[in-house]
């Protein structure tokens, strides 16, 4: 009966350690990736993507392993799904999917980003 409590108390920090590793970090990845491959499977025609490599593409046919994409208005090209980083619609939630102009001011982006008025802003409303 001793031996028990012994292997018990030994073993009860190893099972704990691992279930505290795997609800904090490998189920929470299995969800996103899981996540992942259902939004890439139900990409159609149309839709925007980005991709890994930070490229926004369009489209156009579904394949097996590969998505047909238009680049632009002459240029198509194939993309693997393992490349594909989200779906384009999904920034939208954030309020992201607004291009940054990267001609403005250093103050203007970081204003924007944070939703603060910038010096201008606060000059125009004080006036």
């Amino acid at each position: 009966m001793g031996q028990i409590k012994d292997i018990l108390t030994t073993l009860l920090p190893l099972v704990v350690l691992f279930l505290i590793f795997y609800f904090l970090i490998v189920r929470p990845q299995r969800q996103q990736q899981k996540k992942h491959k259902e939004m890439i499977e139900s990409l159609t025609k149309g839709d925007k993507i980005v991709t890994q490599g930070g490229l926004i593409v369009e489209v156009l046919k579904a394949e097996a392993n590969f998505f047909s994409v238009k680049l632009n208005d002459d240029t198509t090209a194939k993309l693997s799904k393992n490349y594909v980083a989200f779906k384009l619609d999904e920034l939208d939630q954030f309020g992201l999917a607004e291009p940054i102009v990267i001609q403005q001011g250093r103050e203007e982006i970081s204003a924007k980003l944070s939703g603060a008025k910038t010096l201008k802003q606060r000059q125009i409303t004080t006036e």
